[in-house]
């Protein structure tokens, strides 16, 4: 019987399988990762460490890609203390991020029962520091910041980033590192935006407001499309939107809390 004319799951088990934790398909970028026996997935849905520490690639909000982790290794190289093993850093796409998931981390550090593995609540937020890593590009498209915190922390940090959906991408951070001067191996994939950006003349933000004009062409009428820029917001995912909608809708709710109660006043913006 020829291969064609075999259903495609007799085609698929016909594939040669791919090892554990190689990315699918195989690239920097990848997003997906082989976990090609049953056992695996039942490891890895329990948090076996043999299993996990074997992923080299997966879905971003739950896997640092591998530019994510050297990026993160090398502002703990520049910024850090120096006290290895005992610091960690969490990378967050703007400002905003990053000073949110400061406020993230030490609200933690305050509603957590005494637990001598955490550190002190007044001590944590001490020891939280914030640095710009990249300004990224003319209008800040890829900046990257930084949060340096306790190795203690470094759970509740993933936390935030996992469920706040606020990440740095795999292509952010190759940007990062190509504006840092850090030389890479690729493997038959685009190297990055800061390179992809010269067929635009230099300008990274280009690609996004390309998006953002797309994005109004599917979801504006005709004549509310000039105006995309203002009503269109891009995030780093799906989960990011989700929480800056919740954000929203709290800071919503607080002024008409405000109001019923003659306070009135305006609401601060926070943009991402």
């Amino acid at each position: 019987m020829e291969e064609n004319d075999l259903s495609p799951i007799a085609r698929l088990h016909k594939q040669p399988s791919v090892n554990l934790g190689e990315p699918l398909p195989k690239c920097i970028h990848s997003v997906s990762v082989s976990l090609p026996l049953w056992e695996h997935v039942v490891g890895y849905e329990e948090g076996d460490q043999k299993i996990i520490s074997e992923l080299k690639s997966g879905y971003p909000r739950f896997v640092f890609s591998q530019l994510v982790a050297d990026l993160m290794a090398l502002c703990l190289e520049r910024f850090g203390r120096g006290e290895l093993g005992h610091e960690a850093c969490l990378l967050l796409p703007s400002e905003a991020a990053a000073l949110d998931c400061c406020f993230f981390l030490k609200r933690y550090c305050d509603l957590r029962p005494a637990d001598p593995a955490l550190p002190d609540p007044r001590w944590a937020a001490e020891s939280l520091r914030v640095h710009q890593v990249t300004e990224g590009g003319p209008e800040g498209a890829l900046g990257v910041w930084a949060v340096l915190l306790p190795g203690p922390l470094r759970a509740a940090a993933k936390a935030y980033w996992q469920h706040g959906g606020r990440l740095v991408s795999s292509r952010r951070a190759a940007a990062a590192l190509c504006e840092l001067g850090r030389e890479m191996a690729w493997e038959n994939c685009d190297k990055c935006w800061q390179h992809a950006a010269r067929s635009d003349g230099g300008d990274w933000a280009a690609p996004l407001r390309r998006l953002v004009d797309r994005v109004a062409a599917l979801a504006l009428p005709a004549g509310e499309q000039q105006a995309a820029a203002e009503v269109v917001r891009l995030y780093p995912s799906g989960m990011a939107a989700v929480y800056a909608a919740l954000r929203l809708a709290r800071a919503l709710a607080a002024l008409d809390a405000e109001e019923e109660l003659g306070g009135g006043g305006e609401g601060d913006e926070r943009r991402d």
